[in-house]
């Protein structure tokens, strides 16, 4: 009976050290769960601030919105604008090769009263060597009028070109079309090449 007895105690034992091993897992989770639990609820606190913070930094935007929109004359005493900055906003003196014919602003200089500048002009030449060069022109003009085509010679009507033009034509033969077939021909020819028309230089 003693022998009994004894091993009903010991299968209890056993069964309680089982409870007592459960009873230990579940107050260890429990213990984990209750940490958990504040550290969320300080994260939620900290977040609840900064909600908060940010809404009292959009209520102050919005007051100073209102409070601009409703302003009706700008308050120039309170901007400030470094000196500096206006100088680097003056405009520069511009090389004189780049100056158009308007002319430019003058830079920096405050002493200076004039804005624009005038176009540098061409100085004639004298009235004399103006009038003996025209003369000479309408010598040579007249004297190409006098003669026939069949006397007139390229350079006949290179040389006043060249005198009142100013520049040299060259030694290159020129090149023109056929009027009656556009066939390409120059000032030596007489006849056309493609369809033998006669070409007649002095109409």
């Amino acid at each position: 009976m003693v022998k009994t007895l004894q091993r009903k105690l010991a299968i209890k034992g056993a069964t309680l050290n089982k409870a007592e091993k459960k009873l230990r897992k579940r107050s260890e989770f429990l213990d984990a769960w209750e940490v958990s639990l504040k550290t969320k609820e300080v994260e939620m606190v900290s977040e609840r601030d900064e909600i908060e913070r940010l809404k009292r930094l959009l209520r102050k935007v919005g007051e100073d919105l209102l409070a601009l929109s409703e302003r009706t004359e700008p308050d120039f005493e309170s901007i400030s604008i470094d000196e500096d900055i206006i100088e680097d906003m003056t405009l520069r003196e511009e090389p004189e090769e780049k100056k158009s014919f308007l002319g430019l602003f003058k830079g920096k200089s405050k002493k200076s009263k004039k804005i624009f500048k005038s176009p540098p002009r061409r100085r004639p030449p004298p009235s004399k060597e103006r009038q003996a060069l025209r003369e000479a022109l309408e010598a040579k003009r007249e004297r190409l009028r006098s003669q026939s085509a069949e006397e007139l010679t390229l350079e006949d009507i290179e040389e006043p070109l060249e005198d009142e033009l100013g520049v040299e034509l060259g030694e290159e033969e020129a090149v023109y079309s056929c009027p009656a077939c556009g066939t390409e021909i120059s000032l030596n020819d007489e006849v056309c090449s493609g369809c033998n028309a006669e070409l007649n230089w002095g109409t």
